[in-house]
């Protein structure tokens, strides 16, 4: 089962949300950046302890619901729970 774990900043002690951990089995297995998006290393290029590992069908739709609750938050300069909520529809030029 995976589960989330909000990051407060860099330094672990900023008020605000910077992303969550994905965790599995106790291990860091990804990470949802404040745009929703799912990776399996941070964005300061910490390793990450099981990347090798594989999700169930439920435990990938976990992950996308996450990812989805994530884009809805509000968000600005990299950090959820400032700002206006993201629009989901992308902008073309």
């Amino acid at each position: 089962m995976v589960t989330f774990r909000g990051r407060h900043g860099y330094d672990r002690k900023a008020p605000l949300i910077d992303g969550f951990e994905v965790t599995l089995g106790g291990n860091v297995v990804g990470f949802i950046d404040p745009s929703g998006t799912f990776s399996v290393s941070y964005p300061e290029g910490d390793k990450v302890e099981c990347p090798e590992a594989l999700f169930t069908p439920a435990e990938m739709d976990s992950i996308s619901e996450k990812c989805a609750k994530v884009r809805q938050m509000p968000s600005e300069y990299g950090w959820i729970g400032v700002g206006e909520p993201m629009d989901p529809t992308p902008k073309l030029p």
